[in-house]
């Protein structure tokens, strides 16, 4: 479910700033940075795939805005934003961050 709620919010993001539809994907290595830079990996076993590490933020995400802390249209704001897979990587590391601070994780 993760993983196509971003892909989903991601598109959409992409979307609404180019003016045209998207459909993309975020590459489980842009997942993988982001959890680094939030300083979240450390919280994850040690011997964990890029996948693995990839679904978990997805995981994470998607679980903040189902309990109501990050909603859809936040998401898609901050994603709206990353023009470079660099900003892309900073804007969900900000995310992750900050479901990780409401759900108290």
């Amino acid at each position: 479910m993760g993983d196509a709620y971003l892909n989903f919010a991601y598109s959409l993001a992409r979307s609404l700033r180019e003016g045209k539809p998207k459909s993309l994907r975020v590459a489980n290595r842009v997942l993988m940075e982001a959890v680094r830079k939030a300083g979240l990996r450390r919280k994850l076993p040690s011997r964990l795939s890029r996948k693995d590490i990839g679904g978990a933020a997805e995981a994470l995400l998607v679980y903040a805005s189902a309990r109501g802390f990050l909603p859809l249209g936040v998401l898609v704001e901050r994603l709206a934003e990353a023009g470079s897979e660099e900003e892309l990587v900073e804007a969900l590391s900000g995310l992750l961050m900050e479901a990780a601070r409401r759900l108290k994780i």
